[in-house]
């Protein structure tokens, strides 16, 4: 509450870094400060990567379906 009070422009970056730091709290027992090692910036980056990189499509199975890599280039759009 103190932050958003200080600095109420940067909302989204204040209740990130608290709901984070509740959670981190509660599983691992670490806080996470304005001034701390952990960013929950950087968090939350990894987070996204995550997501995309999970997000159905982004990757097709070629690996998994062996015949794929036998497709020619013009119509299989994760050769190009």
């Amino acid at each position: 509450m103190h932050d958003l009070l200080e600095d109420p422009t940067h909302v989204y970056d204040h209740i990130g870094r608290t709901t984070l730091s509740v959670l981190t709290s509660l599983l691992y027992g670490l806080r996470i400060t304005k001034d701390g090692p952990l960013h929950p910036k950087t968090y939350f980056r990894s987070v996204k990567l995550l997501n995309e990189g999970l997000d159905p499509g982004a990757h097709p199975p070629v690996d998994s379906f062996w015949p794929r890599q036998y497709v020619p280039q013009q119509w299989a759009y994760w050769k190009r």
